[in-house]
């Protein structure tokens, strides 16, 4: 129920009487507002978990192609690369948010920041990794390597 009302959706927060069907045990609505608030406390209030995948929606909204990046080849990214950077880029995400011990030895923005370094280089743009991009992420391609 805390997750849901955390969510703010109001058509996912069961009502009182629903969790008193569920389980085999009665909880009145007292006894359910006494459970919540002593979790909360336990967990300091602090219900947000910032993850790789918070970074990358804010690098897309940043821009994951520079309009002065190319490809290899020379010719200039068309919309399909634009779309594929984004899609290998979350499907790079995906893949590190299942590695504990990877989303537990980097920050979330360093990892997000490889996976989008990634999926520049899977996309075969020229410099998978500019000034711009350091400037913009904060991080040196140097610094990415002990993600990788």
């Amino acid at each position: 129920m805390l997750a849901a009302k955390f969510e703010e959706l109001d058509m996912n927060i069961p009502m009182v009487f629903d969790v008193q069907l569920a389980n085999k045990f009665k909880v009145t609505y007292h006894q359910l507002k006494g459970i919540e608030n002593e979790l909360l406390l336990l967990l300091d209030f602090d219900l947000m978990v910032l993850t790789p995948l918070h970074f990358l929606n804010q690098l897309h909204a940043s821009g994951l192609v520079i309009s002065s990046d190319s490809k290899n080849t020379g010719r200039d990214i068309s919309e399909k690369t634009l779309f594929k950077v984004k899609e290998y880029a979350y499907h790079f995400c995906e893949a590190a948010l299942e590695s504990y011990d990877l989303c537990m030895r980097f920050p979330p923005s360093k990892v997000a920041a490889v996976c989008l370094f990634m999926a520049r280089k899977a996309c075969s743009l020229a410099e998978p990794w500019d000034a711009s991009l350091e400037e913009m992420v904060g991080f040196k391609k140097i610094e990415l390597r002990a993600v990788i």
